[in-house]
C-alpha cells in the first residue's frame, strides 16, 4: 500500500510535467506539496532537513497503510464491550443470554468485515473501470475531496501554530 502511494506521487509529478500551468492537476499537486512545505517553513528555526525528509517519506508511505490496518482492527475488534458493570452473580439464564450475544456479535463482526472488504473492492473496481474508459469526473471528485481535506488540515495546523505563538 505504501509503495503504491509513493508510485502515485511519482506518477502525479510526471503527469504534471505534461500539463499546462492552468491545469487543475498542477493546482492539486501544488496544494499537496504545500501541505509539506508550509509547515516546514513555519518551523524553519528548528528544522533538521534529514528528519524532515524522513518524516515526509514516512507520512506518504505509511499513512494509507496504518489507516487501513486501524480500520480493519477496529472492525475486527468491535466485540470487546466490557464496561465493568457485569453482575457478580451469574445465573444460567444470564449465561445463556451472554452466549447468544457472543454468537450474534461474532456473526455481526464477520458479516460487517466481509461487507467492508467487498465494498472497498467494488469501489476500487469502479474507479479503475471509469478511469480506463476516459471518465475522469470520478477521479476529479476524489482529487477535489482529498485536496479539500489537505487544505482543512493545513488551515487548522496554521491556526494552532499561530495560537501557540501568541500564547508563548
Amino acid at each position: 500500500m505504501g509503495l503504491f502511494t509513493l508510485l502515485m506521487v511519482g506518477c502525479s509529478v510526471l503527469y504534471a510535467f505534461e500539463q499546462t500551468l492552468a491545469s487543475l492537476s498542477i493546482l492539486f499537486l501544488l496544494i499537496y506539496i504545500a501541505t509539506y512545505v508550509i509547515p516546514m517553513l513555519c518551523n524553519i528555526s528548528q528544522l533538521k532537513v534529514c528528519d524532515f525528509i524522513k518524516g515526509v517519506i514516512y507520512t506518504i508511505y505509511l499513512s494509507p497503510t496504518y489507516i487501513n490496518i486501524f480500520t480493519i482492527y477496529a472492525i475486527a475488534n468491535i466485540h470487546d464491550v466490557t464496561w465493568g458493570s457485569r453482575p457478580s452473580v451469574v445465573t444460567s439464564q444470564f449465561a445463556t443470554t451472554e452466549a447468544k450475544k457472543n454468537v450474534l456479535y461474532k456473526n455481526y463482526r464477520s458479516n460487517f468485515l466481509v461487507f467492508w472488504i467487498v465494498l472497498n473492492a467494488v469501489i476500487g473496481f469502479v474507479v479503475v473501470y471509469l478511469s480506463r474508459n476516459g471518465q475522469v469526473a470520478i477521479m476529479f471528485a476524489i482529487g477535489t475531496f482529498l485536496v479539500l481535506v489537505n487544505l482543512v488540515k493545513l488551515f487548522f495546523s496554521l491556526v494552532h501554530l499561530v495560537k501557540a505563538k501568541i500564547n508563548k
